[in-house]
């Protein structure tokens, strides 16, 4: 088991480091749930903009029509008989005061803070989340190394243990325990 450890960090050794805020950093470019919440406040940001811009721009309507008919008729504004007709309007209005625009620009103001509230939220959470695993990784490392110097320290100790026996100063069970703290 302890060998197993061993190679885990070897192979741990062979990861690049990175810090806690670059980690922080990394998981809220890569998490779905943060990248979500900041095309919210997008939105709503955007929203704002389109009803702020109601204020100055005008309302234009366009709207077109063409008749096609099944026999020829007069028409008293050219003079002329014809089969098609065909009319075009053009409407632009633009309203002085308007209690709806005002309403839905206060509809998008707290749109857009909850929106705002909810990507701090989520970067919040998401820090959270990245911070936990971080010092949990930390914490594996560091049981990790511990578990390296506990091995050392058996092999130490089962080496000196068999030159003890070998010497006579020591009986064999005394070298099967250290060869079982080995493992």
């Amino acid at each position: 088991m302890l060998h197993l450890l061993l190679v885990v960090a070897q192979l741990a050794d062979s990861l690049p480091t990175v810090s806690l805020d670059q980690a922080i950093e990394r998981a809220a470019r890569l998490d779905p749930a943060y990248v979500s919440a900041l095309g919210q406040v997008d939105n709503a940001a955007w929203a704002r903009r389109a009803a702020r811009l109601a204020f100055i721009l005008p309302s234009v309507e366009l709207s077109a029509d063409a008749t096609a008919y099944s026999s020829p008729y007069f028409n008293p504004g050219t003079g002329l008989e014809a089969t098609h007709a065909y009319t075009a309007r053009v409407t632009a209005s633009y309203e002085i005061f308007s209690v709806s625009k005002l309403t839905a620009l206060a509809a998008t103001d707290a749109t857009h803070e909850a929106a705002a509230a909810g990507e701090l939220e989520q970067r919040f959470q998401t820090a959270m989340a990245t911070e936990a695993d971080y010092y949990s990784v930390l914490a594996n490392q560091e049981l990790l190394r511990v578990a390296a110097e506990r091995l050392r320290r058996a092999r130490e100790q089962l080496a000196v243990t068999r030159a003890r026996v070998l010497h006579g100063v020591a009986v064999q069970s005394d070298s099967l325990q250290a060869a079982l703290e080995e493992t």
